[in-house]
């Protein structure tokens, strides 16, 4: 959020919006540090910037949750199916962090809300060690592991075909503090009323999340690395027309 990476990433973004001019620019974070960073990516981000383009101008900047967002995406798609009397957990697992929502309604509880380091890059690090240990030669080709592993396809390894599954199978056990971080917050979950999973390691997590709670209805958003951010342009949206009225 502070670095200079995080202002690139951004300045890509919009960009590649052709924006050059935001009203309103919702922004995610972690659930752990969204107190923490939400005034100063306020404080960075509004006002005129110039990323080697020309002039960006941002009107206001509105920080959130980033599990939030699939929320608003989930209750978009479902309609009326929606319950905002019961509670709902989001597990949005990232590349670097896994974060969790629990709210009833829009309301978030943040007693049973939170984040903790280990994502999808957790799991192609253990795997990329199991494949340099087994084979005797180092790798740190993550990205290459990444692809291999969403495109169920061999890795190319010194020329060979690499068949990277039981690697991952192995590497698997790694998913488990994470998501007993999550039992330990969230607690007895008899009145949640569904378990919705996001972000790009999803389907990575999704056994792990299944044995943790076998008696919990579990629904795995489509597209998951964009629910956040269709949550977001909703959210934003619903702003800017508020704001108009």
């Amino acid at each position: 959020m502070t670095t200079p990476n995080y202002a690139a990433l951004l300045a890509g973004s919009l960009h590649y919006a052709n924006a050059l001019e935001v009203d309103r620019l919702v922004l995610g974070l972690p659930v752990h540090n969204t107190q923490k960073y939400a005034a100063y990516l306020k404080d960075r981000f509004t006002g005129a910037h110039d990323f080697g383009w020309g002039d960006v101008q941002i009107n206001s900047v509105l920080p959130l949750p980033q599990p939030l967002g699939t929320l608003i995406t989930y209750i978009q798609q479902s309609g009326k199916k929606y319950d905002p009397d019961n509670a709902y957990l989001v597990i949005d697992v990232g590349y670097f962090t896994t974060d969790w929502v629990v709210a009833r309604g829009y309301t978030m509880d943040d007693t049973r809300s939170g984040g903790a380091p280990g994502g999808a890059a957790r799991i192609y690090q253990q795997v990329a060690s199991l494949i340099s240990a087994d084979r005797g030669q180092p790798t740190d080709s993550i990205e290459r592991i990444d692809k291999a592993i969403r495109e169920a396809r061999p890795m190319v390894f010194y020329g060979q075909d690499l068949d990277v599954s039981p690697y991952l199978a192995e590497a698997m056990a790694v998913t488990h503090q994470p998501i007993k971080e999550i039992q330990a917050r969230v607690g007895r979950a008899e009145d949640i009323r569904a378990i919705i999973l996001t972000g790009g390691g999803a389907q990575l997590y999704a056994p792990t999340i299944r044995a943790a709670f076998p008696l919990n209805v579990i629904h795995i958003m489509d597209a998951p690395c964009l629910a956040n951010v269709r949550g977001f342009h909703a959210i934003g949206s619903a702003r800017q027309l508020a704001k108009a009225a």
